[in-house]
């Protein structure tokens, strides 16, 4: 029954507020990714960049969400993407700041 009413209460949200705080979520682990594996300069980039590409198959293949859900043609592209490189940044420089490798 609980099960069902969480189902319902994800089911009303927008589908702009599901790809914005999945890909906020994400941006947390892959900087936490980063971190454990000890990546330093531009390998962390490209780590972050592919994880990127990948909730971009995520979001078309997985949650499905079109051009009318999201309301344009490339948002599906670029919805957190400010928010994700922001976020990742910070994770990965936190967590380094507090505890170099």
């Amino acid at each position: 029954m609980e099960a069902k009413k969480n189902l319902d209460k994800i089911r009303r949200l927008k589908a702009t507020t599901i790809v914005y705080w999945f890909r906020f979520g994400l941006a947390i682990f892959t900087g936490f990714l980063c971190y454990i594996l000890q990546l330093k300069g531009s390998i962390g980039l490209i780590l972050m960049a592919i994880v990127y590409m990948i909730s971009y198959g995520i979001v078309k293949g997985v949650f499905r969400f079109g051009e009318e859900e999201l309301k344009g043609k490339y948002r599906r592209a670029i919805l957190g993407l400010g928010t994700y490189i922001f976020i990742w940044a910070l994770t990965w420089i936190l967590l380094y700041t507090l505890k170099p490798y």
